[in-house]
């Protein structure tokens, strides 16, 4: 079973070591088919950091994604948000994916900051390490990266987001890169419904449509479902939101290779 994950990933590693992003944006991210790119949460520190610039408190999450219900498939996410009074808020976030035969890891730093009452801009920078180990293969691809991202609040019902990402493989004589734009919207009808959408386009592959639902279904219980294009993702999950802690549970099913789980919880150090 082996041999063959890592063949396959090898595969991914060689052809779409840009496009491939077995790790997670949080299990909220995930439940809403990765379409909160202009929505508010810890977790955006990941895919769009300027929506931090509107979180006063420091927090620390975990996450774990299991990919397609194999444990050579994992990944773990270690992140902390950092406010720094008026000055802006940092973010640092370390992701680690696969085993010892073929792994990837990330490590990340950005710095948002409110450019206006209901705006905020950012920018992250982001240096991947990708290994594969075995007796067949000895390889190593070092890929860098930047995301330039904008957020404004145009009202009380609608939130606007877009961000920029580029990635060149240093490591490659080729002199490779790769770019993606991404633009989101999210929509309150009601206080207790968020309508999410996003459209994104990628250098090496077709537009991508993705789109989210979340209900707020008890004080403290909110319901998501989301659903993207490019391949076909359906996606669901909960979030459960206390004082200090929030838990978010979700569960994709991807149209070709199946099933994945994925959970992630942050702590909230609240002010005096």
């Amino acid at each position: 079973m082996k041999i063959i994950i890592t063949l396959m990933l090898y595969l991914a590693f060689v052809n779409f070591s840009y496009a491939q992003d077995f790790t997670s944006n949080g299990a909220r991210a995930q439940s809403l088919s990765n379409s909160t790119g202009a929505s508010i949460n810890f977790w955006s520190l990941i895919n769009n950091p300027s929506a931090t610039a509107f979180i006063n408190e420091t927090s620390v999450g975990i996450d774990v994604k299991n990919n397609f219900m194999l444990k050579e498939l994992s990944s773990v996410t270690l992140a902390l948000l950092l406010p720094v009074n008026k000055s802006g808020n940092f973010a640092f976030y370390l992701q680690r994916f696969g085993y010892s035969t073929f792994n990837q890891n990330k490590i990340a730093i950005s710095y948002s900051k409110k450019i206006s009452k209901y705006s905020s801009a950012s920018i992250k920078l982001i240096d991947n390490i990708n290994n594969i180990r075995s007796e067949e293969i000895n390889t190593t691809e070092h890929i860098i990266g930047f995301n330039i991202g904008m957020f404004s609040k145009l009202n009380q019902t609608i939130h606007i987001a877009s961000f920029y990402n580029y990635q060149k493989n240093i490591s490659n004589l080729d002199n490779y890169n790769t770019q993606e734009l991404t633009l989101s919207l999210s929509w309150f009808p009601i206080s207790e419904l968020n309508v999410l959408m996003e459209i994104s386009k990628q250098s090496r592959s077709s537009i991508e449509l993705r789109g989210g639902v979340e209900y707020k279904i008890a004080k403290r219980v909110e319901a998501r479902i989301g659903v993207s294009s490019e391949p076909i993702n359906v996606s669901m999950g909960i979030g459960i939101l206390f004082k200090n802690i929030n838990i978010d549970i979700s569960a994709t099913h991807h149209q070709y290779l199946g099933s994945s789980s994925n959970l992630s919880g942050n702590y909230i150090f609240t002010k005096e």
